[in-house]
């Protein structure tokens, strides 16, 4: 079990993607959240920016990063994605332990922050702890178990020019069901994916994910951070960020 739970964190780490803290309910675009108390310099759960809700834009995320090389994960770094606005800017990487990286941002972008997150993906490896049932349901089987895996970070926190974004906790989203194809190289990541079949995979995730509004002209520092306690593992990612 804590083998396990080892290698898919450092697989999480690769790719973006990081033990989480939650207890909420999957956020359902029917039924919206109610927005957490306001921070007007992060986009509220009922805001769609640019033109579609934050959970779509977390989709669009992991789809995206999963399709990337592994060296690819490695570096703290921001991104578009083609094919969407190119005024949605993605970091990742965030998962270094220390990492430091200068960005340029321009002026009307929009920036895209998984603060901490957690996944699963269906099949799995028949040695992994967390199995699917014969006859179960593989959506409820991914619920149920992004949901148990997302524990381990107690400490969290995100700070902008010096002041800790409010009620960070209340941005949590969950993904629907995704159909992915991660990229050949991410089997030499980690053994999470080394025993899977190369082509499609379902994989769900939950976690805190904020999007940043259009920040002023001139400079400014972004640090995230996070602590994972059963693993002992510490996060701080520091953006330099240049508006111009």
């Amino acid at each position: 079990m804590k083998f396990y739970l080892k290698n898919l964190f450092l697989f999480v780490a690769l790719v973006s993607m990081f033990i989480c803290v939650t207890a909420c309910d999957k956020d359902d675009d029917s039924n919206p959240v109610p927005d957490p108390v306001e921070d007007v310099r992060i986009y509220k759960k009922s805001e769609n920016p640019l033109g579609q809700p934050v959970k779509k834009w977390v989709e669009e995320f992991e789809k995206f990063t999963l399709s990337q090389t592994c060296d690819e994960g490695k570096t703290l770094s921001a991104f578009t994605i083609p094919g969407q606005s190119d005024l949605m800017l993605f970091i990742k990487g965030i998962e270094l332990e220390q990492a430091t990286a200068n960005i340029n941002m321009e002026q009307g972008q929009s920036l895209f922050i998984p603060v901490a997150k957690g996944f699963y993906t269906t099949p799995t490896c028949s040695h992994y702890t967390y199995q699917i049932e014969p006859g179960q349901d593989p959506q409820n089987f991914l619920t149920a178990t992004v949901n148990e895996l997302l524990g381990g970070t107690q400490e969290y926190f995100l700070k902008i020019d010096g002041t800790n974004v409010t009620n960070i906790s209340s941005y949590v989203y969950q993904t629907d069901m995704l159909n992915v194809t991660p990229h050949p190289t991410l089997q030499n990541c980690s053994t999470i994916f080394k025993c899977f079949p190369e082509g499609n995979l379902q994989i769900m995730t939950k976690g805190y994910f904020v999007v940043v509004k259009p920040l002023a002209v001139g400079s400014h520092t972004i640090i995230i951070h996070s602590k994972n306690v059963p693993f002992n593992k510490e996060f701080t990612s520091t953006l330099n960020i240049t508006v111009t």
